[in-house]
C-alpha cells in the first residue's frame, strides 16, 4: 500500500475519531450554555418551527369558493362565469413554507373540473399561495384564480371542482359548484362499440363513466336517495375521449402486469376522497349488459353504506399494475344527495401557523 493511501486511510479514521468526540462533548457544552438545543425531529414531533419543515399528513382542502363575472367581481351562484378556489391545510403548518415543501405540497396541487356527468380534466391554471387571515388566525393558503365554470349560459349545469396531486386525482378535496348539486342522468351513456385493447398499445387513458348509483335499504329495495342507508354504484370504462368500451374480458391475463380492476373512491362533503373507512378497498362484482345486440362490461360496487342527509361524492379509477405503462384514469364524479342547493359550509379555519 503506497504512502497516498495511507493518508487517505489516517484521514478518514482521524475525522471519525472527531465527530465522536464533538457528539460526545455537544451535551456538556449544552449544559453549559456554549451551544443552543440541537433538535432532531420528525414532521410530528413538536419543536421549534425554525428547525424544520412541516410535512402535511392530510391533503388540503377546498374551503372557498368564490363565484364570479370573469372580471373578478362577485355575481350568485347560476350567473358565475368563472370562479376562484382557496384551499388550505387542516393542520398547523409553516407560516412560510420552505422549498422543497412549496412546490411539493402547495404548489404541486393541480384543479380538475367537470361538467355534469362529464371525465375530470386539469385545469392548465397554476396557483399560488398567500396568507389568509379568519378568526383572528393567519396560515398560508393554495389559490387557483378564474376557473372557468360557465352557469350563466346553462343555471342547471353543475361543475365538479377537485383539488389534488399531480400524481393522482384520487386523493383530492371536491367541491360541486351549482344550483343542483346531485347527479342527474336518468339515460346513461351508450357505448358506440369497442376498443381494441393489448399490452403494447393499451390504450392507457381511460374514462371510467359512473353509469347508475341504485339508492336502497338493507333489504337490497329501492328507496329514495334521502332515505337510502346502502347505494349501488355500476361503472363502465371506455377509451379516453370516445365512447368506446372497453372488452368484455378486460383486463385479460396479458393485460395483469399493466392494470388492474376498477376500485371505488368515496368523499364526504367537501372532505378528500378516499378508499373508505380504514382504507377498505371497495372491489365490485364484473356484469354484462346488451345494447343493439352488442354486450358490454360493468363493474358494480354493491352495498356502499351512506348516512340518510349527507353528501357523497363517488368514482372510480382503474387499479395499476406491477410495471408501467401505467394506466391513467379521467373519472366522472357522482354526487349523491338529497339536498338539492349548493351549501356553502363555513370554512374549516385551521390551527394558526407556526413562523
Amino acid at each position: 500500500m503506497n504512502k497516498k493511501k495511507y493518508q487517505s486511510i489516517f484521514a478518514i479514521l482521524l475525522a471519525l475519531v472527531l465527530l465522536m468526540v464533538i457528539w460526545g462533548v455537544v451535551p456538556v457544552f449544552r449544559n453549559l450554555g456554549i451551544i443552543d438545543d440541537v433538535i432532531i425531529s420528525s414532521p410530528s414531533q413538536v419543536a421549534n418551527a425554525q428547525t424544520r419543515s412541516i410535512v402535511p399528513s392530510s391533503p388540503p382542502i377546498i374551503n372557498i369558493v368564490f363565484p364570479q363575472d370573469g372580471q373578478g367581481n362577485a355575481v350568485a351562484v347560476e350567473q358565475s362565469r368563472a370562479v376562484n378556489v382557496s384551499a388550505w391545510y387542516p393542520e398547523a403548518v409553516n407560516c412560510n413554507p420552505p422549498e422543497p415543501a412549496l412546490s411539493l405540497y402547495y404548489l404541486g396541487q393541480r384543479m380538475y373540473v367537470a361538467k355534469n356527468n362529464e371525465p375530470l380534466e386539469a385545469v392548465n391554471i397554476k396557483p399560488y399561495l398567500t396568507v389568509k387571515n379568519l378568526t383572528g388566525r393567519s396560515f398560508p393558503a393554495i389559490v387557483f384564480d378564474n376557473i372557468p365554470v360557465n352557469l350563466s349560459e346553462d343555471p342547471s349545469s353543475k361543475y365538479s371542482l377537485v383539488l389534488a396531486s399531480r400524481d393522482s386525482v384520487g386523493n383530492g378535496s371536491v367541491w360541486i359548484h351549482g344550483i343542483d348539486s346531485r347527479t342527474i342522468s336518468p339515460y346513461p351513456i351508450s357505448p358506440l362499440g369497442i376498443t381494441k385493447v393489448d399490452p403494447k398499445n393499451g390504450p392507457w387513458d381511460l374514462d371510467s363513466r359512473i353509469q347508475i348509483v341504485f339508492p336502497h335499504d338493507e333489504h337490497g329495495s329501492y328507496t329514495a336517495s334521502e332515505s337510502a342507508t346502502f347505494v349501488n354504484v355500476a361503472v363502465d370504462l371506455f377509451k379516453h375521449g370516445t365512447l368506446e368500451s372497453v372488452p368484455l374480458d378486460y383486463p385479460n391475463a396479458a393485460l395483469q402486469n399493466y392494470v388492474r380492476e376498477p376500485y371505488l373512491l368515496i368523499a364526504e362533503g367537501n372532505q378528500p376522497f378516499s378508499e373508505g373507512e380504514n382504507n377498505k378497498r371497495w372491489l365490485p362484482q364484473k356484469t354484462t349488459y346488451t345494447i343493439n345486440g352488442k354486450t358490454y362490461p360493468r363493474w358494480v360496487f354493491n352495498d356502499i353504506p351512506v348516512t340518510p342527509g349527507t353528501t357523497y361524492h363517488f368514482m372510480v379509477l382503474v387499479g395499476r399494475g406491477s410495471r408501467p405503462p401505467w394506466v391513467t384514469t379521467f373519472p366522472t364524479v357522482w354526487t349523491h344527495a338529497a339536498d338539492t342547493r349548493t351549501i356553502m359550509p363555513e370554512p374549516q379555519v385551521p390551527p394558526a401557523c407556526i413562523p
